[in-house]
Formats: structure tokens, C-alpha cells, sequence
């Protein structure tokens, strides 16, 4: 039995995981059909009383005596029903609390009817038998307004004693003798008889419900997890918001989809690629670096869809941070890579070559009290398993021969396409030179129109330093080191992690961006919710007018709220 946690898919087990209820997304589209059904319903009664109001005045017909309660009784359905209508439409209340609201809805309908057919002197016959529409409202009303069967019966009953109540009440008012009693059960009988037969409906209804529910519940969890919130797609999958069954944990669970080829593979093959990433799963969730996203759990879904559990993030990556707000300071450039060489660091000497060193894979996030706290994600994962599209931002090229290359063009250092299976930490840190080059110029190493143009480049053309793309001042110690990162020649290169913080570290004018004005970045343009992010340059060594734009802030969230 393999260590990977597996996907639960067998249906009997559903309703147990479901718990025999309707999940918001069925309880939501019900209410949706509640109100769809209030309005049409609203559109018969306004068709009724318009048609008696010109049937009789204008063409000269005599009214009934009864018309005037009629129109009146028909006039509160039509308010009702576009009341219900309302309050199912806007989300006034919860689905759930909605559709209690509906069975209420249908108990007044039926009233309604009611009264409009079993009060008057018409019914005073001999054989007073006769059957109005409450019977198809009996009958019709849980297809549309899923209830549990015992629940949606009562209802129906309650619908059915409508029809004795009125007319009791009306030969009570008007001091009329009542019918006799076998008059009054074959009347009043087919209505309950429909009510009875109106749970069959329900039963269905419900029943299909819950089975969807179960279905969705089952198809949501992984493991010990259920996916609860989409959060992007891309080449490479989909990554979810989740949440662990017992513990509660927010998680995020990243879907990665299997090699094109994998149904082609032998079992033998197939075999080997599952036992590579349940390895390489085992061996990243031993990495203790704090910048190292932590792995809670990993399996195989039944279509070979690998997957794994993670911590989930809050914040943004750097390819978002600089595309937002900009190129960072040298110094929060130097703090943030400094995170990225701790994770990388440990990587390396437990054996591991990330191989996919990108912005987009570093995540500047808070942490408890910290921010601008780096997590290093897809560790070790993505080089084996992973296909992707023919994108300069995605992670898996095609040589034109058709071999694979695992990277990103953008990042890819040469030996990553001259010798893919020999390359060592080195092809990081020319990965690492390319994410600073990133961070302080918001500008690619190679900017070329096709992926093959920039992978060229990474193999034969000398790259421009960094001070050439940007207006901001790079210290020429720090371009030194970039420079000396994307040597196409992996020996002229720093060697190691250890020998990249050490040339950070003799850069002391530079190691000025703290963890005080980190929060104080933060506060400016990510800590007022629902505000657009301002650009303020942080590259000031007094970065002082932080009360300034924090106000401003403020006030761009107070126009808002105005103006909402």
C-alpha cells in the first residue's frame, strides 16, 4: 500500500460523508428556482385579475357577486409572490432560511386559493363536490422547493386543511348550515389524498439533492481535506483553498495535472513516476526552513492527477509584488533574497536542485506578526511531474527535437538545456541572479518575442547589467553579484547559497530594510482593505511620509463607502 494518502471515491460512502444534507451550492440554485417560480406564479395571478376586470365591465358581462373578495384575495397572492420573488432573488437570507420561507409561501398560497374557492354561495349545493387549483399547487410545489419528506408532508397537509378551514369559517360568519358530512369528506378528501401523494415529489426531489450533494462533498475532499474555494488554474493545475475534516486547518491543496503520456506508460513507468513524487513529497516535507512552504500531505487522485496539501499564504508573489507596485529598493531586494538563499541553502545540501526559481514561485507573505516573509513553493515537485503549456512563464518547455526541459525561459540557466540531468545548485542561484535582476529593474534578463529567442540568449549573449533598465541606483557591489550569477559558465558563478549571503552580507549600507519598515510598506498599501495600492518609493533610507499615504488611504476608503 502506497504512503500517499488516496482519494475516497466510492459513492456509498458519500451520504455518509455529505451527512444526508443539501449543500449550499444545490440550496442556492433551489432558491434560484423559488424565485423564478414566485414570479411566474406572480404572472398568473396579474393575467387572472386583469382578465376579470375586462371580461365583465367591458364586454357587458355580469360580474359574479363573489368578484370583488376575488380580486382582492388574488391582489395579496400577486404581492406575496413577488415578495417571495424578492427575497429569493436578492439573497435577503440564507438559501437554507429561504427555503423555509417557501414552504411558509406555499401554506399562504394554498390559503389563498382557498379562499377564492371555498367561501360563497356557490358551493351551497346538494353535491358540492368540485376541485380547484389547489390540488396542482399541492402537487407541483416540491418539485420546486426541496424539503425532507416529513417536512415537505406537513406542509402539504397544512396546504389541504386550508380548503376546510376557509369554507368552515365562511358557513360560521354567515350563519349557514353545514353541508353533510359525506358532502364534506368527498369534497375536502382528493385535497389530502394530494397532499399525500405530493411527498412522492418531495422524496425525489430531496433524495436527488442529497445524492448530488454527497457526490460534490466526495469529489471535493482529498485525504483528510475538502476543497472549499478555487484560487487560480494554470498550465500546471489548480490550486484550492481547503480545509483539513477534523483539525480545521486552512490549507491550500495544488492539483498537479500528470504527464500527457503517463496513460501510454507502462505499469512499470507509471509505477516509477508515482514513487518519484512520493519521494520527492517525503523529502520536501522534511525541509525545516521556515522560507520553505510546509507540506501537510500529498496523494493521487483515481485520474492520476497528482496532489498536495500546504500551507496556505497570505500574500502575494514577487512577480505580482513588482508588476503591482514596482521594482523594490536594493535594500528590500537584499532582504528578500537573503530568505530565498536560507530555503534554497538547506535545499541544496539535503540534495535537492529546485530547478524553477521564478518570482512567481517566491511569495512574499505575513506570517503571525512578521511581513515580507519569503516562502519558497514547489519544491521539488515540479521538475518530474509537472507538464505545461509552450509559455515563457509556465514550467515545462519542449526542445524543437521534442525532449523536455524543466524550467521556466525566463530563469533557466544554460546547463538546464545543455545537460538537464547533470545540473546542481548552481542552476538555482543563475535562477536567483535573474529574480534580483527582476526585483530591482521590474524587466526579463532576455526580453525576446518567442521562448526560443530567450532560451538562446540564456545560452549564448552576455546580459546587459541591471543600472542599464532602470532610473533607480544600483549599488555596483550588488550588480557585481548579479552579474556574477549569470555567468553562462556554472564554475564563475557563486557556488553555493552560503557564498551568495556572504557577498549580501559585506554589502552593510545596503542591509538597511528591517522588519519596522517592512510593516510600515505594508500598512501603506496592503493594510487598508479594499484600497488601490500607491506608489511611494521605498527606497528612501528615511522613508518617512508613511502617515501621508496612510491617510490617504483612509480617505480613498471613505469616498468609497460614500459613493457604494
Amino acid at each position: 500500500m502506497s504512503n500517499a494518502v488516496r482519494v475516497q471515491q466510492v459513492v456509498g460512502e458519500a451520504a455518509t460523508t455529505a451527512g444526508g444534507t443539501l449543500d449550499s451550492q444545490f440550496l442556492a440554485r433551489a432558491a434560484s428556482r423559488l424565485a423564478l417560480v414566485s414570479v411566474v406564479f406572480a404572472g398568473g395571478v396579474a393575467a387572472l385579475i386583469l382578465t376579470s376586470l375586462f371580461i365583465y365591465g367591458p364586454l357587458g358581462w355580469e360580474a359574479p357577486h363573489h368578484l370583488s373578495h376575488f380580486l382582492l384575495s388574488q391582489t395579496g397572492l400577486f404581492a406575496l409572490s413577488l415578495a417571495m420573488a424578492f427575497v429569493a432573488w436578492r439573497g435577503v437570507l440564507s438559501p437554507s432560511t429561504t427555503l423555509r420561507a417557501g414552504l411558509v409561501y406555499q401554506v399562504a398560497g394554498a390559503l389563498v386559493i382557498s379562499i377564492c374557492a371555498f367561501q360563497g354561495d356557490m358551493l351551497l349545493q346538494p353535491v358540492m363536490v368540485k376541485l380547484s387549483w389547489l390540488a396542482v399547487w399541492i402537487l407541483l410545489f416540491p418539485l420546486f422547493v426541496p424539503a425532507p419528506p416529513s417536512r415537505a408532508l406537513l406542509t402539504s397537509l397544512a396546504c389541504a386543511t386550508t380548503a376546510p378551514l376557509v369554507f368552515f369559517t365562511w358557513c360560521l360568519s354567515e350563519g349557514q348550515a353545514l353541508p353533510t358530512l359525506p358532502i364534506v369528506v368527498e369534497t375536502f378528501l382528493p385535497y389530502y389524498v394530494c397532499a399525500a401523494l405530493a411527498v412522492a415529489p418531495a422524496w425525489l426531489v430531496y433524495d436527488l439533492g442529497v445524492s448530488a450533494s454527497a457526490a460534490r462533498e466526495t469529489a471535493r475532499r482529498l485525504g483528510s481535506y475538502r476543497l472549499v474555494e478555487l484560487l487560480g488554474k494554470g498550465g500546471m493545475g489548480e490550486v484550492w483553498r481547503a480545509e483539513h475534516a477534523l483539525l480545521k486547518r486552512p490549507a491550500a491543496i495544488k492539483l498537479v495535472s500528470p504527464p500527457k503520456d503517463l496513460e501510454e506508460r507502462s505499469d512499470a513507468s507509471r509505477r516509477e513516476a508515482l514513487e518519484s513524487f512520493e519521494l520527492e513529497a517525503q523529502v520536501t516535507a522534511c525541509l525545516s526552513s521556515p522560507h520553505t512552504v510546509s507540506l501537510y500531505d500529498y496523494g493521487v487522485t483515481g485520474d492520476g492527477t497528482f496532489y498536495y496539501a500546504m500551507e496556505l499564504l497570505d500574500g502575494f508573489d514577487l512577480e505580482a509584488l513588482v508588476e503591482r507596485f514596482g521594482p523594490v529598493s536594493p535594500a528590500r531586494a537584499i532582504y528578500l533574497l537573503r530568505q530565498v538563499c536560507e530555503s534554497l541553502g538547506e535545499a541544496h545540501r539535503a540534495g535537492l536542485v529546485h530547478r524553477d526559481i521564478k518570482p512567481a514561485n517566491l511569495m512574499a507573505c505575513r506570517v503571525g506578526d512578521r511581513v515580507d516573509f519569503v516562502k519558497v513553493l514547489d519544491f521539488g515537485l515540479v521538475r518530474r511531474v509537472a507538464t505545461s503549456s509552450l509559455s515563457a512563464k509556465e514550467s515545462e518547455v519542449l526542445e524543437p527535437d521534442g525532449s523536455h526541459i524543466v524550467g521556466t525561459p525566463a530563469f533557466m540557466a544554460p546547463e538546464l538545456m545543455r545537460k538537464p540531468q547533470d545540473v546542481d545548485g548552481r542552476a538555482d542561484v543563475y535562477a536567483l541572479g535573474c529574480v534580483a535582476y527582476w526585483l530591482l529593474t521590474g524587466r526579463l534578463v532576455f526580453e525576446q518575442p518567442t521562448m526560443f529567442a530567450m532560451l538562446a540568449d540564456h545560452l549564448h549573449v552576455a546580459p546587459a547589467p541591471p543600472s542599464s533598465k532602470t532610473e533607480m541606483t544600483i549599488p555596483a557591489e550588488l550588480e557585481e553579484l548579479i552579474m556574477d550569477c549569470l555567468e553562462k559558465d556554472p564554475d564563475r558563478r557563486p557556488q553555493t547559497m552560503n557564498e551568495f549571503v556572504g557577498r549580501l552580507d559585506r554589502l552593510p549600507a545596503l542591509n538597511n530594510w528591517t522588519d519596522e519598515r517592512a510593516q510600515l510598506w505594508w500598512s501603506a498599501r496592503v493594510g487598508a482593505a479594499g484600497t488601490e495600492p500607491s506608489r511611494v518609493d521605498d527606497s528612501s533610507p528615511a522613508f518617512a511620509p508613511e502617515p501621508r499615504v496612510l491617510a490617504g488611504a483612509i480617505t480613498r476608503t471613505l469616498h468609497r463607502a460614500r459613493s457604494s
